[in-house]
């Protein structure tokens, strides 16, 4: 079985656990901060918003910020340092087709990332023309924790879809996940604030 330990790593294997590592750690600890915390994802991917570029195709436009994404890129970190490190001590190849390896493990990750938010765009592409004040005075449910002065997201229906929306506390209270919500009136064109229903 290969030597694993650190004590006595080269620095091709040092790199390789780097990456891995580093991706790995910052993949489970932004899922724990979405998920415990009700961190907005956004707040992340600031890259992974509509961006309107005027010279370039919309279509490729979209997919160009996708794989530029925190989620494509975590996702290189992690299967560029597993792969090289799989192809390095597992398979005992030599420091450049380990790099060459870890490398298509990555792109292809990163690839494979940018065609699922472009696959799940087209999914959300019916009813496109959509206004926030079509919600207000809806019901919704909240998907991600409103934090205390902050923000999170709630999930309400409109004309068969269910959409995601950033939210804000009408009164700046924190509401938790599940909680059954009333859309008082929109912010600006992305944001709504949203009162508990009790």
């Amino acid at each position: 079985m290969a030597d694993l330990s650190l004590s006595t790593a080269s620095g091709t294997e040092l790199m390789f656990w780097s990456f891995a590592v580093f991706g790995t750690l910052f993949f489970f600890l932004r899922v724990a901060a979405m998920v415990i915390v009700g961190l907005d994802s956004d707040d992340f991917d600031d890259m992974e918003g509509d961006v309107e570029v005027d010279d370039l195709d919309p279509d490729a436009s979209q997919a160009a910020f996708k794989l530029l994404s925190i989620h494509s890129v975590t996702g290189f970190c992690m299967m560029f340092g597993w792969g090289g490190l799989t192809a390095y001590k597992q398979f005992g190849t030599g420091a450049v087709i380990a790099t060459g390896v870890a490398s298509v493990a990555g792109f292809a990750t990163m690839y494979a990332t940018a065609w699922l938010f472009k696959l799940a765009s087209h999914m959300t592409a019916r009813g496109a023309q959509f206004s926030l004040k079509d919600v207000v005075g809806k019901d919704a449910t909240v998907y991600l924790k409103i934090s205390k002065g902050g923000r999170g997201k709630i999930q309400v229906g409109v004309e068969g879809i269910t959409r995601m929306i950033e939210a804000v506390s009408d009164d700046g209270s924190e509401i938790e996940s599940f909680k059954v919500v009333q859309i008082m009136r929109a912010m600006d064109s992305s944001t709504v604030a949203v009162r508990r229903k009790d």
